[in-house]
């Protein structure tokens, strides 16, 4: 587990937990939907993500009413896992550690 604390804009804290996870709990059909909604379709993502080098941060929060409409579900199995821990974004990259809990998929 992981906490970001920071100050943002009018003196508001940003704050939150993130839990780091193995890319290899997503299939890379998903792994490609990430890249295209961190870039250039976020608009239509489902959840809210962002990229980084190594791999990418995705809220744990529902976007909109239609909170897992067009999900993946190995997506929306990680998510569940991060809600129901009280994580509000998992950090999917190459280097993190498995998971027991969720499925390793093969790339």
């Amino acid at each position: 587990m992981n906490s970001l604390s920071r100050p943002a804009k009018d003196g508001v804290p940003v704050e939150g937990r993130f839990a780091e996870l193995s890319s290899l709990h997503l299939s890379t059909d998903t792994a490609m939907w990430l890249d295209l909604w961190a870039s250039s379709f976020g608009n239509e993502a489902p959840v809210l993500v962002a990229a980084n080098v190594k791999g990418w941060f995705v809220a744990t929060r529902p976007v909109g009413s239609a909170s897992s409409m067009g999900c993946p579900d190995d997506l929306s199995r990680a998510l569940r896992f991060g809600r129901f821990r009280g994580f509000d974004y998992l950090f999917f990259h190459c280097d993190a550690p498995l998971i027991a809990d969720l499925p390793q998929l093969a790339w």
